[in-house]
């Protein structure tokens, strides 16, 4: 019996393909796919396609079976031109590392890490305890707000809690009680928890409900005290008012993960947002990498390795988020 085949296209997926190959390569043969017409001569014998989006612009594949998101993400996704006959699923296995990537960037916000490691480099003593420099702030004791309580809100609000931070949550479903946060907020009064916090974290995902729902109201309730911290999608907060509250000091600053502009083809260095986030000393800018570590992706891999195996076997599949069938 021959090798079912899967496509790998979009650089995330291609650069899983090696860890797969030595994971199901008995089993599966890979093919990374960019070119359209490649993809139209192998449409009606691809099982599985491995790539973060599907539209109406993909050749026809008649006989899919499985759509695999090498990412948590599904906005790339055209439901509606899915075959018929394939199922979509995700990964995530990234709690970890974005829980790591906002309490790093918490108590660096707190400490003024980026600014006075720069400052210090160029010789700068002000912000030394031996100069009067200003006092820092602990996050022990802090209150933290999380708008989004799935599987990283959840492990954040467990891992800040053991760091003695308050937690409250916002969430489109109430979520059910825990012993890691105080309190629970529906999504229309996220500006009433902001107002209580000093750092507030973006972790939903994007949806009707959530695009620009952190808006010039929520980042002035959140306040001349409070910190931004989006590790979801750069459209849940509206881009100027963010850019405002930071450069006004509306707010005490920021930590942005997710962006407004992302690299194409057509522009592959792009700066990330219409706005100069980067001439503004409160804001911590990183290019998409809250997730991005060496044992989310071996989880991820690991995650489609094994639906691979359920798919050939006819067993149900792991985070189904579609099911056209």
């Amino acid at each position: 019996m021959g090798k079912s085949l899967a496509f790998l296209h979009g650089a995330m997926a291609v650069g899983f393909a090696e860890k797969l190959c030595d994971l199901c390569g008995q089993d599966w043969e890979f093919q990374c796919i960019s070119d359209r017409d490649e993809w139209a001569r192998y449409a009606r014998s691809v099982d599985v396609l491995i790539s973060p989006g599907y539209d109406k612009s993909y050749p026809n594949h008649s006989a899919l079976k499985l759509l695999q998101l090498p990412l948590v993400g599904s906005e790339k996704v055209d439901f509606e031109a899915v075959p018929a006959s394939a199922v979509v699923s995700n990964v995530d296995a990234h709690q970890t590392a974005v829980t790591e990537y906002v309490l790093m960037t918490m108590i660096a916000s707190a400490r003024r890490l980026v600014t006075s490691s720069a400052g210090f480099m160029t010789g700068d003593w002000s912000d030394s305890s031996r100069t009067g420099g200003p006092l820092q702030r602990e996050i022990h004791g802090s209150t933290l707000g999380i708008l989004g309580y799935g599987r990283i809100g959840k492990q954040l609000a467990q891992s800040a809690s053991c760091l003695g931070v308050r937690v409250l949550v916002c969430n489109r479903t109430k979520p059910k009680p825990d012993s890691f946060y105080v309190q629970a907020f529906e999504l229309d009064a996220l500006a009433d928890m902001a107002n209580q916090c000093d750092f507030l974290v973006i972790a939903c995902a994007l949806s009707s409900q959530t695009k620009s729902i952190v808006n010039a109201e929520v980042l002035q309730s959140l306040g001349p005290d409070g910190t931004l911290i989006n590790v979801s999608r750069g459209e849940c907060v509206e881009e100027e008012a963010l850019f405002r509250a930071c450069k006004e000091g509306l707010i005490a600053g920021a930590a942005i993960d997710t962006w407004y502009r992302y690299p194409t083809l057509e522009e592959p260095s792009p700066m990330p947002s219409r706005f100069s986030f980067q001439t503004l000393n409160n804001v911590i800018m990183t290019p998409h990498t809250s997730a991005w570590t060496l044992e989310t992706i071996d989880r991820r891999v690991g995650q489609i390795a094994e639906n691979l195996r359920r798919l050939a076997a006819g067993d149900p599949l792991l985070r189904v988020i579609c099911r056209n069938l």
